[in-house]
């Protein structure tokens, strides 16, 4: 069972060592079930009570296909562990109230399961000119101009906002003066 497992998430082989092939032949509704209960019994495994706990991070899931979606709630439904934890990311401005991943979140829910909504809204202005201030180390009233500027370029999301500044450095558009000691753009 382990090699199927194996085969879909390759990097176990590290922890588990290599397992002899998998037969692909065979009806797929019954590998889909097989996967999903050995996925979510994977888990019980790894959360049980005498291990450290888990933590499970799924990036994108606006764009999760209706297996993926059915093994996370069957994941959810199944790791009661205290031990586990699932966290999931998702653009909530490419969803519509009846995603399915709204729909899933909505039935495990119902079933039991704790799950909480966290809605991280773009930065305003002060706080992208903290974080610029923050970053280079200079005070707020140095950073401001800069702050303005990448504040209008990225409407204040953080994702966008770390990228330009990586950017801008890789392009040498914001650098360290070492004469200065600080830096400059």
């Amino acid at each position: 069972d382990a090699a199927h497992l194996i085969k879909v998430i390759p990097n176990l082989s590290m922890i588990m060592g290599d397992m002899c092939d998998v037969d692909t032949e065979g009806d797929c509704v019954d590998a889909l079930k097989k996967l999903q209960y050995l996925i979510c019994r994977f888990v019980e495994i790894i959360s049980d009570s005498s291990s450290p706990p888990v933590v499970l991070f799924l990036d994108d899931l606006q764009w999760a296909d209706a297996a993926s979606i059915t093994v996370i709630a069957q994941i959810l439904n199944s790791a009661r562990s205290s031990r586990f934890l699932l966290v999931g990311s998702c653009r909530d401005n490419e969803m519509s109230d009846n995603h399915p991943i709204s729909n899933m979140i909505s039935n495990v829910q119902k079933l039991g399961v704790n799950a909480t909504m966290i809605k991280i809204s773009p930065l305003d202005k002060d706080l992208v000119n903290e974080m610029i201030s923050d970053t280079l180390c200079l005070f707020p009233r140095v950073t401001r101009s800069l702050a303005d500027i990448l504040y209008h370029k990225t409407k204040g999301n953080p994702l966008f906002l770390s990228r330009l500044i990586v950017s801008l450095s890789r392009d040498g558009l914001l650098r360290f003066s070492l004469s200065r000691r600080r830096w400059e753009w």
